[in-house]
């Protein structure tokens, strides 16, 4: 039997889609905008980058690691990023 998990999302990003907006309940939030990221980040565990587009992607991941959480990002997000593989 898996173990019953307490698993939340919260959504951040401006103009969020009205289909997106209908799946709010007490486990999804979706916040849109938000005057500052950082009480936001203290309360998260991961944080997820689903982003194909947009700017600013690459401040996005970093300012997440700088708030020692993990990330999981989509391929773009992540090529914005150097890679301490390639020299």
């Amino acid at each position: 039997r898996m173990p019953d998990l307490d698993i939340k999302a919260k959504i951040i990003g401006r103009h969020p889609l009205p289909d997106l907006l209908s799946h709010q309940s007490p486990t999804i939030r979706v916040t849109g905008a938000v005057e500052s990221i950082w009480p936001e980040m203290e309360e998260v565990d991961v944080f997820v980058f689903p982003m194909t587009r947009g700017a600013g992607l690459q401040n996005k991941v970093l300012e997440a690691l700088r708030a020692r959480r993990p990330v999981i990002a989509s391929a773009i997000c992540a090529a914005s990023l150097p890679n301490e593989n390639e020299h």
